[in-house]
């Protein structure tokens, strides 16, 4: 907490308070169980973002395909950590980690909307990213792609993703142009109309 100011730190510390004064339990799934836990967290996913735009790839049959199927191997190879939380033994989050050589990474998460009225849903996860993040031994949480206000609360970090594009002529000249016209229009669009913003990135 010593990055924040004391108005979050306050906060922070408030919220951790009401998590530990509730009956929350957190269990790590095991292999055999990915494909259920899977299941769930797509449920939970698709109920916290019902009133707004979810990425539509995120309800097709195929992604839930993939993801259990990629899951269940990340898990089993140690490179990602799948986690159920229960308050009084009922399932009300799930959250999926990545982790890397040298991070851990949130990917993907479901929660219960009731559980908001609760408890602060993003610091328990959060908190639980760190511990996962200081048992394995790793230096960095990353919470990944995107700027949502939600990251900024927690004095993260930010760090600016940059591709990098080879090739020769003249159609890798007008690829890399068009992109750059692309991804400026896409940030000139986000800071004018972010609602319609986040209307075009759920559509993709």
């Amino acid at each position: 907490m010593a990055g924040l100011n004391s108005r979050r730190a306050r906060r922070l510390r408030t919220a951790l308070r009401k998590l530990d004064a509730m009956d929350l339990s957190v269990d790590v799934v095991e292999p055999d169980r990915v494909e259920h836990s899977v299941t769930e967290l797509l449920r939970l996913h698709t109920l916290q973002w019902e009133s707004r735009g979810i990425n539509v790839q995120h309800t097709q049959p195929q992604f839930m395909d993939h993801l259990t199927r990629a899951t269940r191997s990340l898990v089993v190879e140690d490179r990602a950590v799948l986690k159920e939380f229960r308050v009084r033994g009922r399932l009300r989050a799930c959250d999926l980690t990545v982790v890397g050589k040298d991070f851990v990474g949130g990917y993907l998460y479901g929660a219960d909307p009731e559980l908001r009225a609760e408890a602060d849903v993003l610091t328990m996860l959060l908190r639980d990213n760190l511990e996962t993040t200081h048992r394995l031994g790793r230096p960095v949480l990353s919470l990944l792609r995107g700027d949502e206000p939600h990251k900024a609360k927690f004095g993260c970090e930010a760090v600016v993703n940059q591709r990098v594009m080879l090739g020769r002529g003249v159609r890798s000249a007008a690829y890399a142009a068009s992109a750059g016209a692309r991804a400026a229009g896409q940030e000139l669009l986000k800071r004018r109309c972010p609602r319609l913003a986040e209307r075009f990135a759920s559509w993709r």
